[in-house]
């Protein structure tokens, strides 16, 4: 296992964490997250996979910061959020 495959695994946890934050649908994402790995696993809505995958290249290539503007803070990047938002539940946002 290299120093990058170490990163990426820490960072699909985070990108998932967020993703479930965002989605605000404890009860049903329950099926997807894997609490003890922390991360979304199983069977995935193809737009939530691709949301995950944005966020977690996104948080490689910029490590440091938003230098793009992306996104403000404590939201996720306008394209993740674009992929994702019908998913959301907007009673429990």
């Amino acid at each position: 296992m290299t120093d990058d495959d170490v990163l990426l695994a820490k960072l699909i946890s985070a990108a998932s964490r967020s993703i479930i934050n965002y989605l605000k649908t404890a009860p049903k994402t329950v099926a997807w997250y894997d609490s003890t790995a922390g991360m979304i696993t199983g069977t995935v809505p193809a737009n939530v996979d691709i949301a995950t995958a944005h966020l977690v290249g996104y948080m490689y290539s910029n490590p440091d910061s938003d230098e793009g503007g992306a996104f403000s803070l404590g939201n996720l990047p306008h394209n993740v959020t674009a992929i994702l938002y019908q998913e959301r539940d907007p009673a429990l946002a």
